[in-house]
């Protein structure tokens, strides 16, 4: 199963050695764990910088690990961390002699950084692992196999029901193959930290993967699938609030993937390139028809694809929800301003302007949709004039 899930893979992210893991948050950690062990770090507080709009259970992952979070704020063009923002906390906390050792780069909705590169390198002079949360990114062979070369410490994949591709739990781990420590910590961590088996989960995996397999997208099932992360407690109450001791014996969402969990994972990326041809043909109508802005036109015209195209113009945002099934409007992904730990506010007293200002209006549409709701999306849209 492994070999599969590796073969299916490999190709994508050529640079790194895989891992499946219990789910993407657990990547994180154990990444963070490894860095922490190999950089031989005794002090109390390490930081490690992620963008002001993100997910709860990647501030709990940071936490879960013995690190602290640092929230920065991020462009308006991609929903990621500002390069300039960056550099003046980078400066301020030498400043104050604290450390950052590894930021989170999250390619929210799956778009690329503009900032990337000159973020690479700025890390790269400071000493500062980098972390590529791709989360939302579709995995696309001939986007992402040029993409991610050897200059990040790790990246981190989802297989989530509300990701691109749906196994209803599980992650990817890479770690880059000439790093011969860190695969070795990996893997010693993960032949003594295993998912357990859990047979609401595996009912869960069964009803996701079946709704997958006759075709029918996550947003067309979306009642469904809420009922199933129901019954199953996809969030459970120590990551709304987060709860050390709860968190690191939960190994249901922990540990190195088991059998069943890489078989979901193997038969959902079986469908990743009937999936992605979809996600694909849906974001070109919306790019054409929604734009964003040149930069996100840029990368969907070289094949990039996004999991969600949110949606910024007030006026096509009301017409859509008053005209089309609310199962393709979409409110999942809710960003986190304020981290509910407030463990520290040293940037900018906790005011990340442009963070603020996108979660405002955080409505998006869904890339995986039925035919049916295409077609109707379709004839809604065809008529919009770009502003």
């Amino acid at each position: 199963m492994i070999n599969n899930f590796n073969k299916l893979l490999s190709p994508i992210y050529p640079f790194y050695n895989l891992y499946p893991i219990a789910s993407c948050r657990y990547g994180i950690e154990i990444v963070l764990r490894t860095i922490v062990q190999k950089k031989k770090k005794v002090q109390s507080k390490l930081y490690v910088v992620l963008p002001a709009y993100t997910c709860q259970v990647v501030e709990n992952a940071i936490l879960a690990s013995g690190c602290l979070p640092l929230y920065c704020d991020i462009n308006e063009t991609d929903w990621s961390i500002s390069f300039s923002e960056f550099s003046k906390l980078l400066n301020q906390l030498k400043d104050q002699k604290k450390e950052i050792i590894a930021f989170i780069m999250q390619h929210t909705y799956g778009i690329t950084p503009v900032d990337r590169a000159k973020i690479i390198k700025i890390c790269e002079l400071n000493n500062i692992d980098i972390i590529e949360d791709l989360a939302h990114c579709s995995h696309v062979f001939e986007y992402s196999s040029n993409l991610f070369d050897d200059n990040t410490t790790a990246i981190i994949g989802s297989f989530q029901s509300s990701k691109s591709i749906s196994a209803f739990q599980g992650g990817m781990l890479g770690i880059k193959k000439n790093d011969k420590e860190s695969n070795e910590i990996i893997s010693s961590i993960l032949a003594n930290e295993k998912q357990s088996f859990s047979l609401r989960l595996l009912l869960a995996q069964i009803i996701d993967t079946s709704l997958n397999l006759i075709d029918i997208p996550f947003s067309s099932a979306k009642k469904i699938r809420s009922l199933i992360s129901y019954f199953y407690k996809g969030m459970t109450y120590y990551e709304k609030k987060f709860i050390y001791l709860s968190y690191k014996k939960d190994f249901f969402r922990r540990g190195k993937a088991n059998f069943i969990t890489i078989l979901f994972i193997n038969i959902a990326l079986f469908n990743l390139r009937r999936v992605n041809e979809r996600r694909m043909r849906l974001c070109k109508i919306y790019s054409e028809k929604l734009p964003i802005n040149n930069v996100i036109k840029s990368q969907i015209f070289n094949g990039n694809i996004l999991i969600l195209w949110p949606l910024i113009n007030q006026m096509h945002k009301d017409i859509l929800i008053n005209n089309v099934n609310n199962n393709i409007i979409s409110n999942w992904f809710t960003p986190n301003i304020f981290p509910n730990s407030s463990i520290l506010n040293i940037n900018n007293n906790g005011i990340f302007p442009n963070a603020e200002k996108l979660s405002s209006n955080s409505s998006s549409l869904h890339t995986n949709i039925s035919k049916l709701d295409e077609y109707k999306l379709k004839r809604i849209i065809k008529t919009f004039k770009i502003n």
